[in-house]
């Protein structure tokens, strides 16, 4: 299977936690990948944001969010996605 042959949705969770776990700013980049992701989703048009808002989302239970991110730090992005 080719990156291509991947759904938008699965692409933008990978990148998603690629893009999170760099953490290249003082304070984390959480809120900047959530932009990202959701521009992403919005190119291959998932109106996602029509709908919800990523941050507030995530906001519900930031620890689930974070816990279920850090499960693909070992390779395997089944968990997180």
């Amino acid at each position: 299977m080719s990156q291509d042959d991947l759904h938008p949705l699965i692409k933008a969770g990978v990148f998603h936690h690629q893009f999170v776990s760099m953490h290249p700013f003082l304070d984390c980049n959480g809120r900047l990948t959530r932009i990202l992701t959701e521009y992403y989703l919005l190119l291959k048009n998932y109106e996602v944001a029509k709908y919800f808002i990523l941050d507030d989302y995530y906001d519900m239970d930031r620890h689930l969010y974070s816990d279920k991110l850090h499960t693909a730090d070992q390779g395997d992005k089944t968990t997180w996605l």
